[in-house]
């Protein structure tokens, strides 16, 4: 929803690169937004159960700095897909690949965020067992 903010802010197309499925073969070229964000969630919700599984155990400080690497890394996909798709930003707009950056930075570091609230709530949890 970050990057459909920014979207409509700016005027920038990265919420539609984000949903954007019209470079795979076999698909229409225009699908209702929800089932592109359905497509879209069938690619991060198996991110982000990776970042989950990877980063339990590990300190506060260091998982959140996997979550802002993980959206550094995610927003890599912005070279192939501007370059594959024909309803985007080109691949030289600075200001949408900035904005591009960011919506993924805030997907990395929201990882991070509920991982670390669901750390505390476990320990919260535990804490009142113990009493």
């Amino acid at each position: 929803m970050v990057l459909k903010g920014f979207q409509s802010l700016s005027g920038k197309q990265v919420y539609t690169l984000l949903l954007n499925v019209d470079w795979v073969p076999n698909m229409p070229n225009q699908l209702p937004e929800t089932v592109e964000l359905a497509l879209h969630l069938v690619v991060s919700v198996p991110i982000g159960i990776f970042y989950v599984t990877m980063t339990k155990g590990m300190t506060p400080q260091r998982r959140w700095m996997v979550g802002l690497l993980f959206g550094l890394l995610t927003a890599v996909t912005w070279f192939p897909l501007t370059a594959l798709s024909d309803r985007v930003p080109a691949t030289t707009d600075l200001a949408a690949l900035l904005l591009w950056l960011l919506g993924h930075i805030c997907y990395g570091l929201g990882l991070a965020l509920i991982c670390s609230l669901q750390s505390r709530r476990r320990i919260g949890h535990n804490n009142m067992l113990k009493r």
